[in-house]
């Protein structure tokens, strides 16, 4: 559904999935994985809703107040076989109704604590391959797309990709290299290009992967004509590269 030439049925579909996911209706790793087609869509839309899914980090809601009272159903339901032995048919009715009730809720305090344990990109098939083509989708954005969203999704997917990177240990040839075009002091998303750049680099990352970023950065940062706040920014990051590495 999320390749439908509709476009706003797509755009429906996409939501409902993403909708049901965060309910813990349909919040499963098979869930995920076809949500992650919304990257690789050719509707810039979908492909930023889907990447600021995979980039919000899970977090479980608060338990229903019925959850909390599960306790109170069971002390019921021990009062009423204590207080009345009289096997009416409202009395078994209610029983069976306190039952359902009881095993319902404890369902779901059961599905909260399953799900606390992982983000969605933790559970997506091939972390790798979907990396490589959400890397190509980046490189396809296109002339013929508005300028300004092109940049808006061309960013968040520079984020999604150096959280995937850094979060998997994986290396993708030619990601830092796409980088480089955005390592401009003029440049007002630079602090975004930085976190996602940043986040990429893992202990396994060869140095010649990042080589070219690191002489860019003190190229264009580390230099006494600029104004001290882009100095300062140039100093951060090279320091949180090389932390890293």
């Amino acid at each position: 559904m999320l390749k439908d030439p509709n476009k706003k049925a797509a755009r429906k579909t996409l939501n409902i999935i993403i909708f049901l996911y965060k309910k813990k209706i349909w919040n499963d790793s098979k869930t995920v994985n076809s949500i992650s087609n919304g990257c690789l869509s050719n509707d810039l839309k979908i492909i930023y809703a889907t990447c600021r899914f995979f980039l919000s980090e899970y977090k479980e809601e608060e338990p229903e107040s019925d959850d909390e009272s599960i306790d109170g159903l069971k002390n019921k339901f021990k009062l009423m076989g204590k207080n009345n032995n009289k096997k009416t048919k409202a009395r078994k009715s209610k029983l069976k109704k306190l039952i359902k009730a009881i095993e319902r809720r404890g369902n779901r305090q059961a599905k909260v604590k399953i799900n606390t344990d992982f983000m969605p990109i933790d559970v997506l098939n091939d972390p790798h391959t979907f990396c490589e083509k959400l890397f190509s989708r980046l490189k396809s954005i296109g002339k013929n797309d508005n300028v300004s969203k092109k940049f808006k999704v061309k960013l968040i997917i520079i984020k999604l990709l150096g959280r995937m990177i850094g979060r998997h240990k994986l290396i993708i040839s030619g990601f830092f290299t796409e980088i480089l075009k955005y390592l401009e002091p003029s440049n007002k998303e630079l602090p975004t290009i930085l976190a996602g750049m940043i986040e990429a680099c893992h202990e396994l990352m060869p140095s010649s992967e990042i080589e070219e970023v690191l002489n860019k950065l003190f190229d264009n940062f580390i230099s006494e004509c600029l104004p001290p706040p882009s100095i300062t920014i140039g100093l951060n990051a090279l320091r949180e590269v090389i932390i890293i590495l």
